[in-house]
């Protein structure tokens, strides 16, 4: 009675010797995208300078970045001053190729605080 309550509190990938990423697909092609997302990308400081900026100083609303792919570089496409709003947004972004984004939106909370949220956009 004893091993058989022992053999169920076990959990199941182990019991039947099921790997939890080899054997669930969804995991596996997660690893896999996740792999190539970041094999040979080089991000430039640039790119992370301009986020702290937008981040900590809030000088910017929104940072555009491009893939270079001669380089393979993460690279600056195009920087919103702190009076532009998201429509100068959509206008930066192009309609025929891939961009990245990072949005400071502004908000006022159902309690009256002021709040800011950053969104990553993938266009």
């Amino acid at each position: 009675m004893r091993d058989r309550i022992r053999r169920q509190r076990i959990p199941r990938f182990r019991r039947q010797g099921v790997h939890p990423i080899r054997d669930d697909p969804q995991a596996t092609a997660m690893a896999m995208a996740y792999k190539m997302a970041t094999e040979g990308m080089d991000v430039k400081e640039e790119c992370q300078r301009w986020f702290m900026e937008m981040k900590w100083k809030k000088v910017h609303r929104f940072v555009v970045y491009r893939i270079d792919e001669r380089s393979r570089a993460v690279l600056v496409d195009r920087v919103g001053g702190p009076g532009e709003g998201y429509e100068e947004l959509v206008a930066a972004l192009p309609g025929d190729d891939c961009r990245y984004a990072v949005f400071d939106f502004d908000f006022v909370s159902v309690d009256n605080c002021q709040k800011s949220k950053i969104f990553f956009i993938a266009w």
